[in-house]
């Protein structure tokens, strides 16, 4: 019993941002500047985050270049673009 517990709860863990989010990522902040945004690893890609990042900044003529990736213990990453 306690293994079974105990393999469900990276699945319970990770199910847990999608529910939340409602989406594979969540838009942490953005400006004209910039675009902060985190990610489930296992419900998308960095490709797919680049282009989210790439459509904000073209709304201000500008394109989006990546200042910073981090992984969190549960494999949920953040990128930051900014937007020159």
């Amino acid at each position: 019993m306690k293994r079974r517990l105990l393999a469900l709860l990276p699945v319970i863990l990770l199910g847990g941002c999608v529910a939340v989010w409602g989406q594979s990522y969540d838009i942490d902040s953005a400006s004209a500047d910039s675009i902060t945004i985190k990610y489930d690893v296992h419900f998308t890609t960095p490709e797919k985050i680049r282009a989210i990042a790439e459509k904000h900044c073209a709304e201000y003529g500008k394109k989006a270049v990546l200042q910073q990736h981090d992984r969190n213990i549960v494999y949920i990453d953040t990128a930051t673009y900014d937007c020159k």
